[in-house]
């Protein structure tokens, strides 16, 4: 089902289409895309909502005051009839209230008998975005990774499974994925990013972070003096912090198994697997903690 729905008084331009994508596979199936466009007018400092149950994201600032939304949906399947029923179990939802844009999406799969025979039917969903530069995202997503450029709103989302990429963003930062990746090229504010299994990283960062793997290595680059303590932990990982030249923190480092190392005049303790090292770096500051359950915890000049 899809739902498209717009304010009195407010522009928008829609354009659906549906088309054959490939050859026939050895197994008689192909992949027939349908493809659905909208834009609207609106104010900076609104906000993107997102909620879908599956398909990648990328998502892109760029001058001006238009939203523009793309919704790909590819059926893999044997037949034009057969792809029209899948898109029909699909409800799309795209709509404008004010400043805002809504994107939900939820597949209901059909799990009848003669369905699951079919063993080749799928649907592959790809949401393409460009909001405004100063303009907030805030996403949900059961399954698909999430590639979101430069803003200078704030990026709130989460993702069951799939790896999240984010550009430099003036706003805060609270992200996290049940198994995924999360990288961050830049961030002024507050940073909270969570995953349950996959890798950290975040470079020059300009305020506090809390970050927090299950599994995986964390990396982040503090590149201006934070306000706020800042607390980084894995299960099993390493965790590496680079300080720029000027940046003063209390620092607490332990690994319950694996080895510690600083390039600052601070003294590695420890007996057996467990290490660790503390005291203040640059004058000292907000405190800094470092834990590894299982990996290494280093503390780096930048």
């Amino acid at each position: 089902m899809l739902r498209l729905r717009m304010a009195p008084g407010l522009s928008a331009v829609l354009i659906v289409s549906l088309f054959l994508a490939g050859g026939v596979r050895a197994d008689g199936t192909v992949d027939i895309t349908d493809t659905v466009k909208r834009s609207f007018k609106v104010q900076a400092g609104g906000t993107l909502f997102l909620d879908i149950d599956r398909g990648n994201v990328d998502i892109i600032s760029r001058s001006g005051s238009e939203v523009r939304v793309e919704v790909e949906r590819v059926a893999t399947t044997n037949d034009r009839s057969s792809a029209q029923r899948i898109f029909e179990r699909h409800d799309l939802s795209i709509e404008e209230r004010g400043s805002n844009v809504y994107i939900d999406s939820r597949y209901d799969r059909d799990d009848s008998f003669w369905s699951r025979m079919r063993s080749g039917d799928r649907l592959d969903v790809r949401v393409r975005v460009e909001i405004p530069e100063r303009y907030n995202v805030e996403f949900s997503t059961g399954a698909g990774n999430v590639d979101l450029g430069d803003t200078a709103g704030r990026v709130h989302g989460r993702t069951g499974a799939g790896n999240i990429r984010i550009g430099a963003v003036s706003g805060s930062i609270d992200v996290a994925s049940g198994s995924g990746n999360i990288a961050i090229e830049g961030a002024l504010g507050q940073v909270d990013a969570n995953t349950g299994a996959g890798n950290i990283e975040i470079r020059s960062v300009r305020g506090e972070v809390r970050v927090n793997t299950g599994a995986g290595n964390i990396e982040v680059s503090i590149t201006e003096q934070p306000e706020n303590d800042s607390r980084l932990s894995t299960g099993a990982g390493n965790v590496t912090v680079h300080l720029r030249r000027g940046v003063g923190v209390d620092v607490n480092a332990e690994s319950a198994m694996g080895t510690a190392s600083t390039d600052y005049p601070l003294t590695v303790e420890g007996r057996w697997m467990k290490k660790s090292f503390s005291g203040s770096v640059n004058g000292g500051g907000p405190d800094l903690y470092m834990r590894a359950g299982v990996g290494n915890v280093v503390l780096r000049r930048l």
